[in-house]
């Protein structure tokens, strides 16, 4: 660590352990007053983490509330690289939601939607796939994934007929950078504003699918969940987002499902529960709208 550029400044390092990420990352504080957020990881991930560098640097310019990219190198006598970022004030919005009103979490909502409106606007690089060959290419991993975890979902045929069925809502869907791990739990706020952290995982792709997370955070905070697709689409979105949505809703069920192994019996047979429920809505043709969904703001 000592031969980080500029490491004779740090008067502070201390160790963070938040989170799920393998990097390993610090506080620290220089002799000038700076605060910064350094990522360590191990040299043989450098190609990945100097990707991961630009896009954030990139992402940045385009005015992003976000950390701030300052400096990227290798260090340790050449054994990890590491990622030097300003450091975030504010609280975690995963611990301040809860607190809030409803009409409180609707607002920061409409700011979350707002600002994910503004990543969107980061187009693909013209040498990306066409969207529904990648994404059905992503489906058939989930799947194979899922057969091997040992899970019994009878349904398991129909979600894939379901799948061929439906395909044809996802063709030539326009792509763009997407977070890729875009809800609370990567939010602080500070101030009532909102930056939005861990951009490790940015890809490109259809930008829709991004919301799939407001899915499953809607479960317990519908009002922002409403909040972030409506700042998103400045209003109602189109029908057609709603049909989209629950076919990358239903995508994700089967990794959804095993993951659900760590919490026990009884989490997973809610989360199959959960999906023959929206298979079948989905089947019968009713109305995409899910019901979490506020149509006229009233909380």
């Amino acid at each position: 660590m000592k031969d980080i550029k500029n490491f004779d400044t740090f008067v502070k390092i201390e160790k963070i352990s938040k989170g799920y990420s393998k990097d390993k990352k610090y506080y620290v504080q220089t002799n000038s007053g700076e605060r910064l957020l350094l990522r360590l990881s191990d040299i043989s991930n450098y190609a990945q983490k100097k990707s991961e560098y630009e896009t954030m640097s990139h992402v940045a310019s385009f005015g992003i509330p976000m950390p701030k990219p300052v400096d990227f190198g290798i260090c340790d006598n050449g054994n990890n690289v590491y990622q030097l970022l300003t450091w975030c004030n504010g609280k975690d919005a995963e611990a301040v939601l809860p607190m809030m009103s409803e009409t409180e979490q609707y607002t920061l909502g409409v700011q979350a939607g707002q600002i994910l409106q503004k990543i969107h606007t980061i187009p693909a690089p013209d040498t990306n796939g066409e969207w529904s060959i990648v994404f059905e290419s992503k489906i058939n991993h989930r799947l194979r994934e899922f057969e091997k975890c040992g899970i019994c979902f009878e349904e398991l045929a129909k979600l894939v007929q379901y799948f061929k069925d439906n395909r044809s809502l996802i063709n030539n869907r326009q792509q763009s950078l997407i977070h890729n791990d875009y809800h609370n739990g990567n939010m602080m706020i500070d101030n009532n504003k909102l930056i939005i952290i861990d951009f490790n995982d940015c890809d490109y792709g259809d930008p829709w699918e991004e919301f799939v997370q407001a899915v499953w955070q809607a479960q317990y905070y519908p009002c922002f969940s409403t909040g972030q697709v409506r700042g998103y689409f400045d209003g109602e979105p189109p029908e057609e987002f709603w049909q989209v949505l629950a076919y990358y809703t239903i995508s994700n069920y089967p990794t959804y499902i095993s993951w659900a192994k760590i919490f026990g019996e009884d989490e997973v047979n809610k989360r199959i529960k959960q999906a023959q429920d929206f298979l079948n809505m989905c089947e019968n043709m009713e109305p995409p709208v899910p019901n979490w969904y506020y149509n006229e703001w009233s909380c």
